[in-house]
């Protein structure tokens, strides 16, 4: 290797550097993105277990069915349906969980529904098994 070779190469190295800059900031941009999308459905999660908990005047509160049962919110469930994705907004939940309290308590979660990956969550299933998640979390 030659001396005239050294300005190349330090301007590839450069030139390298620039470009893991730029791929690491627009991670960190899509990662903020994901963090705040989060924290809506977090929110329309905590809304949903609100909305269920309420006791109603035709339902006396001890017969009032907690958010883990698919029945508990119906109109509600449905209501929020149209707006989670499993992909986009319970499975980092569920990885969450994971990570934070192993996979027995994926798979307790998974179990109440009748599942045993997440992916086959129903939709009308969905907001209950994010309010789940959430509250195994809180747990």
């Amino acid at each position: 290797m030659s001396f005239e070779a050294i300005p190349n190469l330090l301007a590839d190295m450069l030139q390298e550097q620039k470009n893991t800059t730029e791929a690491i900031t627009k991670l960190m941009e899509t990662l903020a993105g994901l963090r705040t999308k989060f924290d809506g459905a977090a929110k329309a999660a905590k809304t949903v277990i609100a909305t269920a908990a309420a006791p109603t005047a035709d339902v006396p509160a001890a017969t009032t069915l907690p958010i883990e049962a698919p029945a508990a919110a119906p109109a509600a469930a449905q209501a929020s349906t149209a707006q989670l994705d499993y992909k986009a907004d319970i499975a980092p939940t569920f990885a969450k969980l994971l990570s934070a309290k192993g996979a027995p308590a994926v798979v307790a979660v998974l179990s109440t529904f009748g599942v045993k990956k997440g992916i086959e969550l129903a939709p009308a299933q969905l907001p209950a098994a994010l309010a789940s998640a959430l509250a195994a979390l809180d747990a």
